[in-house]
């Protein structure tokens, strides 16, 4: 039988007694509803074989997912089939992404699909992933088409995505690109992570009672090691103080038109906290005294050492934290 497939009509398909009835879509061949005496599922057939896949039941898939997903089933051939091609893999399992995982996911997939070779799948090999984003991408959508059994087999599956360590840092001119930039609160929450040199949660969760004249006192429950901890701030960070607390989310979103605006890419909010190391190293700031204040506990003063030397560094902190701030400045206005 062939009819028409709409919402309507579909609510209204009686359900037979026995067995069941096939209802074919005029409008998109190879796509269906089965009704049975209990159900209404939509099924499509795909591949030379001409075999049929049930895709989902209704009303618990709308109509419009379901066309959606007979389309993708038939843009695939069945991993029987030679004529299955990566390329279009890559398609099908982007446009699957695209109704289920997040904007960015979707995105950093895309990207480093979207150039896959137009071979077929019994050709791929492992060599066609070497970085830890590749391997990555290539594992997640080979394991999707193995659970849609649309391939037998992972070629990826023995290799191990291996994130180096990141040693980006902001130079004088993103610096100032980055300070330049007005969105609140975001861009005063990057201010104050460039100042302080502090992690993203201590200063995300800055309240008001926190803040003692020129200290700014974080308490254990926030810290990483769960440790009270305790920092100077400068001229230049007081007046961004006014906006704590931060009533804030959106992090990715906040960030990427931030990078969109001031041109300034491939750097995290962590990597703000390298930046301010540096430049504390630049300025000659005693090594001890920068770890004291970024609460690095593994550091030059640790293990039995630390024991010992109690000094909390406060004074040797404010006068560091003084000169970056003023460094910073001249950064900031262009006279560095």
């Amino acid at each position: 039988m062939r009819q028409r497939l709409t919402d309507i009509s579909i609510r209204q398909m009686p359900h037979p007694e026995r067995s069941d009835v096939k209802i074919w879509d005029t409008q998109m061949p190879g796509f269906g509803v089965r009704v049975t005496a209990r159900s209404k599922s939509f099924f499509v057939m795909y591949g030379t074989a001409r075999r049929l896949k049930t895709i989902g039941r209704y009303p618990e898939m709308s109509l419009r997912e379901a066309r959606a997903e007979a389309q993708r089933v038939m843009v695939i051939k069945p991993a029987s089939e030679a004529q299955i091609v990566l390329f279009d893999l890559v398609k099908a399992f982007l446009q699957d992404c695209g109704t289920r995982l997040r904007p960015k996911t979707v995105a950093s997939y895309e990207t480093v699909l979207k150039n896959a070779p137009d071979i077929a799948i019994d050709r791929v090999s492992k060599s066609l992933a070497t970085t830890a984003h590749e391997i990555k991408a290539y594992k997640a959508m080979s394991n999707w088409a193995m659970r849609e059994q649309l391939v037998e087999k992972n070629p990826f599956i023995h290799l191990t995505a291996r994130y180096g360590k990141r040693d980006r840092f902001l130079s004088d001119d993103e610096i100032r690109a980055v300070w330049e930039y007005e969105s609140e609160p975001y861009s005063t929450i990057v201010k104050l992570l460039l100042l302080t040199g502090q992690r993203r949660s201590q200063i995300w969760r800055l309240q008001p009672d926190w803040i003692e004249d020129d200290l700014i006192h974080f308490p254990a429950s926030i810290m990483k090691n769960g440790e009270p901890h305790t920092i100077p701030f400068g001229r230049l960070t007081r007046p961004l103080l006014d906006a704590v607390p931060f009533a804030f989310n959106g992090w990715s979103k906040s960030h990427a038109r931030m990078v969109k605006v001031t041109g300034v890419e491939d750097w995290t909010l962590h990597d703000l906290r390298r930046t301010w190391a540096t430049k504390m190293a630049e300025i000659g700031t005693p090594i001890h005294v920068a770890e004291a204040h970024l609460d690095h506990r593994s550091g030059t003063i640790s293990g039995v050492a630390a024991i010992y030397f109690r000094h909390n560094w406060l004074a040797e902190m404010r006068e560091a934290v003084q000169a970056y701030e003023d460094h910073t400045k001249l950064i900031v206005e262009g006279n560095s």
